[in-house]
């Protein structure tokens, strides 16, 4: 049989065999009882959507609409205060546009603290002046507990310092004071002194502004400030004990309500101040009217407008002070809403529910919407001039801090799963083309993760199998040759020692003897790059990686040779006693030409069927040597997914296996032919 001939017919067998390959792979894997199979493929932490996506990713079921014409979107608020909805729908037809608008509110829950800390007191502990640095003290209140105080310093405009013109600015990290803090009453007293010696202006002014920033565990931040006079070091104007009146008892909030009238009251030094309601939509801000001062507390009233949160501003002169708190809404569910205009497309049943972790829909939903954990869907219906679904349907969110997001409103799908044959056929189509889906390890293609190890498991393995085989054919030769000597003896019991010796125990052995005790090699990796972890290039490198290569080597190396030389020393055996060696010998050739043309040519022939073998334990068996030298290849990549349940890069590398087994087959024949020519192909 021509070369060519025998090749084409080989190429039709492998495939074959590749395919009854994978047809038995989906045998075993995918019809087993239950959805055993499908959970294989999941992540445990995955979440139900991403169980979908995967499902349908490896073929085991496909998306599917809900009856219904409705859209939805899933949105999570994430503050609290009034959200306009809009939605807009577009005719995929004759793209007319139509639209209506809704709103939803969200309020804080009684147990979150979105109320500030108040500042009872602050001002100096020695009456500073230009020259000396000055000592700051703060005295706060907080109904959970007081985490940090900052206090920020400006100075007169080009401060002189050293002689140098300079901005002053500072900033004075205050230091809770343990014998002056009361955590049993929430009272916390601070105290901080600046590193810089104060200066006067390069005009000659002296004023400063100090700003108090206290901040509670829950972040929230509330204020307080006043400026002094650097030359006589007495306050000139002054702002602290912001409070709201809202009731906290057994770590619950009484937040007020929309259209209730709440209690403002604040403390001031100095002319003309100024009160103000800030909402938290960063557009509006209402003015207070406060009464005072009595001993310098203003006090006043104010109904607020609005849920949301808002902040209470006191300010004079070039100084302000802040403290922000919640207000909830008490309003009903806004109706579900029906368009009333003869537009095309037609738009109905606008709603808001709230779901829960799972995705469900909330039977009884308390409205207003409570900001812990909460999850909406925004449910639409959109149709057409003919009755059917408009897919373009755009939600338009405008949040209570005046920001804006957008999201598409599409038809819920459900997986729906497939066949067996179904199944069958989409598998079948991804294995031909190494599509082995995405590893949950590294989120890439499980293909390019594979790729990247077989080159340093080829160097590694490939090298173990040619040095090994050549080296044990040789000793094979030599041995039988030598039959019934010392030499045949000694080698037999040597080779029995090793080939019975396990590979990890010997690996560990070897680490033991020549890095731990002599120091003559690395212990693991592939090396590459130097100390400082910088890569090595050129000769160099190649000279690091034979290094680290040198023990993983000698490790395969020593243990394949066993089995190599017993079974060429047996081969041998059995051909030495055939007519053609004894009618070699009687035509007068020489012993080297007997042994090496004759014997040891068709003694190779079942070292060769060992070899081909072989090949395909290049990936199953260098799990272990390769895991205990920290070699980056094959090995360590089955046992990383295996322990993760990375199954798309675990079944990608045992089909790469199989294939390798496959391609061994047939390098073998092509061996036996040249090996042997009785044999034909």
């Amino acid at each position: 049989m021509k070369l060519r001939t025998y090749l084409v017919k080989r190429t039709l067998h492998m495939m074959i065999t590749i395919l009854i390959v994978l047809v038995l792979l989906f045998i075993l894997y995918r019809m087993m009882p239950g959805n055993a199979a499908a959970s294989m493929m999941m992540n445990p932490r995955m979440t139900p959507d991403q169980i979908n996506i995967v499902l349908v990713r490896y073929g085991f079921g496909r998306w599917a609409d809900y009856s219904g014409q409705y859209t939805v979107s899933n949105y999570n608020p994430q503050t609290i205060g009034r959200y306009n909805l809009m939605v807009e729908a577009v005719d995929d037809d004759t793209g007319q546009t139509d639209s209506f608008s809704t709103y939803f509110d969200v309020n804080a829950p009684e147990d979150m603290d979105i109320v500030a800390p108040t500042v009872l007191d602050i001002g100096f502990s020695t009456a500073p002046s230009i020259g000396q640095k000055a000592d700051f003290y703060i005295l706060a209140y907080d109904a959970g507990a007081v985490k940090s105080v900052e206090v920020n310093i400006v100075g007169p405009n080009h401060v002189v310092v050293d002689g140098v013109p300079v901005s002053f600015t500072e900033t004075v990290t205050m230091n809770a004071i343990a014998n002056m803090t009361d955590e049993t009453n929430k009272t916390y007293y601070y105290r901080g002194t600046t590193s810089t010696v104060l200066a006067l202006g390069e005009d000659g002014s002296s004023e400063f502004i100090v700003t108090y920033l206290v901040q509670d565990s829950a972040r929230n931040v509330g204020t307080a400030a006043m400026t002094f006079d650097g030359i006589t070091g007495n306050e000139t104007s002054k702002i602290w004990n912001l409070s709201v009146d809202i009731p906290f008892a057994n770590g619950i909030y009484t937040y007020p309500n929309v259209n209730q009238a709440i209690t403002l009251s604040s403390s001031v030094i100095g002319a003309n101040p100024t009160f103000s309601m800030f909402m938290s939509d960063n557009a509006r801000n209402f003015s207070v009217p406060m009464t005072g001062p009595a001993s310098n507390l203003y006090t006043g009233t104010y109904t607020v407008p609005e849920n949301g949160k808002l902040t209470f501003t006191v300010g004079i002169g070039d100084i302000a002070a802040t403290f922000p708190f919640a207000v909830n809404s008490i309003g009903t569910m806004p109706a579900a809403i029906e368009d009333d205009d003869a537009v095309s497309p037609v738009l109905s049943n606008l709603v808001v529910v709230t779901m829960d972790r799972n995705g469900r829909e909330v039977v009884s939903p308390e409205y207003p919407f409570v900001l812990r954990d909460l999850r909406l869907r925004l449910n639409a219906t959109a149709l057409d001039s003919n009755g059917v679904r408009v897919s373009n349907v755009t939600a338009y969110v405008f949040k209570p801090d005046g920001m804006q997001s957008s999201m598409s409103l599409i038809h819920p799908v459900y997986v729906q799963m497939r066949t067996m044959a179904e199944q069958f056929v989409i598998y079948m189509k991804t294995m031909l083309v190494f599509d082995f889906g995405t590893s949950y390890i590294y989120q890439r293609s499980s293909w390019e993760v594979i790729v990247e190890r077989i080159p340093s498991t080829a160097l590694l393995f490939g090298s173990a199998l040619v040095v090994s085989y050549v080296i044990g054919i040789m000793v094979g030769v030599v041995v039988a040759w030598r039959r019934g000597t010392v030499l045949e003896m000694g080698t037999i019991i040597v080779t029995l020692f090793f080939f019975s010796m396990p590979i990890f125990w010997f690996a560990l052995i070897m680490q033991w003897v020549f890095y731990a005790q002599l120091g003559w090699f690395p212990l693991a990796g592939m090396g590459g790059i130097d100390a400082q972890g910088d890569p090595i290039q050129g000769f160099a490198y190649v000279i690091d990686v034979l290094w680290h290569l040198t023990m993983p080597l000698i490790t395969l190396v020593i243990l394949g040779l066993a089995g190599t030389i017993l079974l060429m020393r047996a081969a041998m055996l059995e051909v030495m006693g055939e007519d053609f060696t004894t009618t070699a010998k009687a035509k007068g050739l020489k012993e080297s030409t007997v042994v090496y043309k004759h014997v040891a040519r068709n003694a190779m022939l079942p070292v060769v069927t060992s070899m081909a073998m072989s090949i395909g334990g290049i990936i199953s068996g260098g799990v272990l040597t390769e895991t205990i030298f920290s070699w980056y290849g094959m090995g360590t990549l089955l046992i990383e997914g295996t322990l993760s349940k990375d199954f798309p890069v675990v079944q990608g590398a045992f089909y790469i296996l199989a294939l390798l087994t496959i391609f061994g087959n047939m390098a073998a024949d092509l061996l036996y032919a040249w090996l042997d020519p009785r044999v034909q192909l």
